[in-house]
């Protein structure tokens, strides 16, 4: 800048580079001294002084000991007005002299605005508004006044007038807002003949004001027109006004909650700034005088860790525990556990506590339920949902519990599904989940908390007459009713709006009215002296919450304001408000009172200083033991540490598959990969993402992932083995056959000599049910024979050798053996019980009643299936829940319930298709072919049958029992030659397979029933002793002898071919 060049001192070195060593510094201000004498001679004087410095212990030890910080230098919105003379002079010298020349004709009219002017190189001037001048709209007004006044007195100078952000350096304003109407200058096409320019930007905030001409580059500028906790303001309590209709509505929640005991959720919802803080503090003020015996359990959403998994339950928990981070970690678990200890069962502290400690980043390394959570991501997602409700069921049988949560939109889906555990939980228990969060909180969590009845309360905007009785009680009668009026116009109902604007009109500044909630933020933190807002900034960076440490670790080493005395000017001027409740120190914490403070604040940071404070706070953070791994991946990623961010991403991603929430784990992987993951860390995230592919049923998807990471992980590594067990499911169920025997084949190929890790054999186990579902019992068999000499693991660890005994089990079904399904299932049952596994144990109990639904025991079938249905639903067990209700559908059917068996299948067959599960979508199709046939609507049943079969074209098991269930429906409806290839080809594919898991009966009887149909006597009456024999020789397993009779005589198909064999073969004798 030219003007400054020539007459002012040159500004310290430690303007420009954070920290100057004190020896350099002196070099380069005797360099750009304005007195000769005092500067080096030449460039060879200068070349041995830095070879001095070099060799200096001064400068080593300066160096050495620098810590960058946060800069003087800040972005602020701002109103610039840049002119140039038509002088006529083309050099850029020239131009700039003429600016020196008319510099005693230019600084009065400047003064008289109070603004200040650079002069650019090239002769531009640049005139700013640097003191606290209110909101943009106000910056606009002052910038337009300027430049009429500018025009008035000089004819030749072309000006324009723009609004944007700049970096204010303390000496000079840059940016691209001084590029930008520097250019605009210069334009070929723009009127300068006919007037002041102005950008789009400025000439909407001075069309109520001024004069405008639109142009297509803006507008022109043509005159002035003639007309136109609890919160606290001024020391004082936030006015509550205009309320009453939304207290009379909550009052209802209370009332029915003391007459009625039981849980509710409750969400209040407006924009920042229509008063969802002071309205919850008068209701929960109300309900605490009401109801002495409340307790508040209360947490709050942020925006730096929004969406990171369990951040809403985690922050509550700790709060609770009243837990610090600075603490050792014993000690935090001990706390936890005494305050689990205060109200749970004394036999479920220790489970309470492992998986509450699980949210906070305090692990019982020891447990065994723990470690086999750990393998298992929907089981550890289970057992933390468990552990919550029961410390919330355990509270609410003390008292009447409210949880608060405050910036609902800031959350995260595992947090929203624990509260959605507890409220189903505590159902009749006095239980109140109260939210608070903005109308977007609907699109960021649909069909929040449905199920419980959640009521939901809009806010709207203050009336006038509620806006004006606030103002005229802040402010007192002497205030004109043109301000007044003035206020509660612009605020438009914002509460906070109004607030600002009083706090504004006390200080004298009338002109400081917002056009926008950022401005009015602006207008009042320009009002502070510089250190405040450094501090401001620098606390912006930590979100919502910050620590005075966290901000003194950002401010740098050069910070000589006492940042203690800044942090109580800020509580006292009600920026800030202490707090309690951050874990990472045991000082005073703070918090913004509004969360547009802390944006604003964080929107003044330039570029520089933003990557700065980010990397400095990550740092921080990861040495203070800061627990929450998307925060920390947040700031490094933003601070430019790109790399130093992928393993705390992977870390997020793993713990929102522990929380089940799929979309963030889709999202988080993408971060870290983004961020440069390569080599084994890129082939965990691919194993994390294949599961949730898997999971959210993007089968397409989940295969590539696998195969990646089977690429870039140690082979035999249980990485490598849960990559290769996802991508073989993942092809399976494409019907990928020779890409699900490849992948399988990754994992038999592994050594086996030698003790095997539990992981290996899990996912061994979990290919061998597989390759059972898809009909290779030969593949099946080869996995179960190398677990069977795989080690001790598959005996002594409870989570593999329950996975084990469920896969002996499908393959003893597929072999004819219900009885040892049955057993079986039994024993996985009580394994996975035993490690821990609540979600498999639920599971299991579907298994065990279809074991005995299999041989005809369909109320004890009924039963069971009812009872995991209401279990499942609260544990979130969604896959549980429609595999329940599918077998519930077909046992009621068997029993003659056909209108319930109808409700029930249709259920299940939708939940099937949102987790785009083809085999058990065709199944239920089966199913509800079944019971169109017992209703005798033989076209619904072809209906139904053909859409099972297009689902079941790469699943060749349950294919086969879909042809024969086909046959009996077209031979029902008397297409005999249709019927007949379709018994065929049901009965060649058992023949092929040797055995599958449901249907063999049916199957069996169908044909031989086609065949007699066809008038094939001899084939007919050789089909139904085969069947006949068949059924012999698999009663004879089943034990006890009631569940061996039922088989025969209850299952249609068993029944039906045992008549058909006394009729069909002369001498046959009864089975026993």
């Amino acid at each position: 800048i030219m003007m400054r060049t020539v007459l002012d001192d040159p500004p310290p070195l430690a303007e420009v580079l954070d920290e100057p060593p004190a020896v350099l510094e002196a070099l380069v201000g005797r360099m750009l001294a304005k007195d000769r004498a005092h500067r080096p001679k030449d460039g060879d004087e200068v070349a041995q002084l830095l070879e001095e410095l070099l060799a200096s212990e001064e400068l080593s030890d300066s160096v050495a000991s620098r810590r960058p910080g946060l800069t003087n230098a800040e972005r602020r919105v701002t109103c610039l007005v840049v002119g140039r003379f038509d002088s006529g002079h083309e050099s850029g010298d020239d131009a700039a002299r003429e600016v020196l020349l008319r510099l005693p004709a230019l600084q009065p009219v400047l003064a008289r605005m109070r603004a200040s002017f650079d002069v650019l190189t090239g002769g531009t001037l640049v005139v700013s508004f640097g003191d606290a001048c209110g909101s943009v709209s106000d910056l606009a007004t002052r910038g337009a006044r300027c430049a009429l006044a500018l025009s008035t007195s000089f004819a030749d100078l072309r000006l324009v007038v723009v609004t944007g952000s700049a970096i204010d350096t303390g000496r000079t304003l840059t940016g691209g807002t001084i590029d930008r109407a520097a250019n605009m200058l210069t334009h070929p096409s723009l009127p300068f003949q006919r007037g002041i320019v102005l950008d789009r930007a400025t000439a909407v905030l001075l069309e109520s004001r001024f004069v405008v001409e639109p142009i297509e580059r803006g507008a022109l500028l043509k005159g002035e027109r003639e007309s136109e906790g609890l919160r606290t303001l001024l020391g004082q309590p936030s006015l509550f006004v205009g309320r009453d209709r939304e207290l009379a509505f909550a009052r209802n929640w209370f009332d029915q909650d003391e007459s009625n005991p039981r849980a509710r959720a409750v969400l209040l919802t407006a924009p920042p700034g229509l008063g969802k803080s002071r309205l919850r503090h008068e209701l929960l003020s109300q309900l605490m005088a009401k109801r002495p015996d409340v307790v508040l359990w209360s947490t709050r959403g942020d925006p730096l860790s929004a969406a990171s998994p369990f951040g809403l339950v985690g922050s509550l928990i700790r709060r609770l525990a009243g837990m610090l981070e600075s603490e050792p970690a014993a000690e935090r678990r001990d706390r936890l556990h005494q305050r689990v200890a205060q109200n749970v069962d004394p036999a479920s502290v220790d489970r309470v506590t492992d998986f509450l400690g699980e949210v906070v980043a305090l692990p019982n390394d020891h447990s065994a339920e723990v470690a086999a959570a750990r393998r298992d991501a929907t089981l550890m997602g289970d057992q933390i949902r468990r552990a919550f409700a029961d410390l919330v069921v355990a509270e609410c049988s003390q008292a009447f519990l409210v949880i608060l949560v405050e910036d609902l939109q800031w959350g995260d889906l595992p947090s929203i599904k624990l509260l959605d555990a507890a409220l189903h939980t505590a159902r009749t228990r006095p239980l109140l989940v109260l939210a608070l969060g903005r109308p977007d909180v609907h699109e960021l969590f649909p069909r929040l908390w449905q199920e419980h009845g959640l009521q939901e309360l809009e806010l709207e905007p203050l009336d006038q007459a509620a806006s004006t009785q606030l103002v005229r009680e802040a402010l007192g009668p002497q205030l004109s009713q043109e301000i007044v009026e003035q206020i509660v116009r612009r605020a438009e109902g914002n509460a906070f709006f109004l607030e600002e604007l009083v706090r504004a009109v006390s200080r004298g500044q009338v002109d400081a009215l917002p056009a926008t909630v950022l401005a009015t933020v602006q207008a009042r933190l320009d009002a502070l002296p510089a250190e405040p807002r450094r501090v401001l900034r620098g606390a912006s960076v930590f979100g919502q919450r910050f620590t005075r440490a966290g901000v003194m670790s950002l401010l740098g080493q050069d910070t000589t304001f006492d940042v203690e005395q800044c942090l109580a000017d800020l509580v006292h001027q009600e920026i800030l408000a202490p707090t309690r409740g951050m874990h990472l120190a045991a000082e005073q914490a703070y918090v913004f009172r509004q969360a547009i403070m802390q944006e604003a604040a964080y929107a003044m940071l330039t570029d520089e200083d933003r990557q700065l404070a980010h990397r400095l706070a990550a740092e921080w953070l990861e040495a203070a033991g800061e627990s929450d791994p998307v925060v920390l991946a947040e700031h490094f990623e933003r601070g430019q540490l790109a790399l130093r961010a992928v393993p705390w991403w992977t870390q997020a991603a793993q713990h929102a598959l522990d929380g089940n929430d799929l979309d963030q784990v889709i999202d988080q992987v993408a971060r870290a990969v983004a961020c440069g993951a390569q080599g084994e860390a890129l082939g965990q995230l691919g194993v994390i993402a294949a599961e949730a592919y898997l999971w959210r049923g993007e089968t397409h998807v989940a295969e590539p992932e696998a195969r990646q990471a089977l690429e870039l992980l140690p082979r035999g590594s249980p990485g490598y083995c849960k990559a290769a067990a996802l991508g073989a499911t993942a092809a399976g169920r494409q019907g990928h056959q020779a890409a699900r025997t490849e992948l399988v084949a990754q994992i038999l190929s592994l050594d086996p000599a030698g003790d095997v890790e539990p992981d290996r054999i899990v996912s061994m186990a979990h290919c061998s049910i597989q390759q059972v579902f898809a009909g290779d019992l030969t593949g099946a068999d080869e996995l179960l024979r190398r677990i069977e000499h795989a080690g001790p693991a598959a005996r002594e660890d409870d989570a593999a050798a329950a996975m084990v005994l469920r896969a002996q089990a499908w393959r003893a079904i597929v072999a004819g053996d219900p009885g040892a399904y049955g057993s079986l299932m039994q024993a996985a049952a009580k394994r996975f019980t035993g490690a821990g596994d609540v979600r498999n144990a639920c599971m299991q109990r579907v298994n065990m009643a279809y074991a005995a639904a299999s041989v005809g025991q369909y109320e004890a079938a009924v039963e069971d299936y009812q009872e995991v249905i209401a279990s499942s639903i609260p544990l979130g067990l969604a896959n549980a829940t429609a595999v329940a209700r599918h077998n519930l559908g077909f046992a009621l059917a068997m029993l003659g319930q056909l209108d319930a068996a109808e409700r029930e299948e249709t259920l299940a067959l939708e939940a099937f298709e949102l987790q785009s599960d083809r085999r058990l979508q065709g199944m239920s199709f089966a199913y509800l072919a079944i019971i169109a046939m017992e209703n005798h609507d033989l076209g619904r049943a072809e209906q139904a049958v053909r859409c099972c079969l297009a689902l079941l074209q790469a699943e060749a098991p349950p294919r086969a029992m879909a042809l024969g269930l086909f046959s009996r429906v077209l031979v029902a409806a008397a297409r005999i030659e249709e019927g007949l290839e379709c018994a065929r080809k049901a009965q060649a594919l058992l023949d092929a397979l040797g055995g599958v898991d449901e249907g063999e009966g049916l199957i069996r009887l169908a044909y031989a029933e086609t065949l007699a149909a066809a008038g094939l006597g001899t084939e007919a009456r050789d089909a139904i002793a085969q069947a006949r024999q068949r059924l012999q020789e698999r009663a004879a397993r089943i034990t006890p002898p009631s569940w061996q009779q039922s088989f025969l005589e209850r299952v249609p198909e068993h029944a039906r071919t045992l008549l058909l064999a006394a009729e069909w073969l002369p001498g046959a004798e009864p089975l026993a």
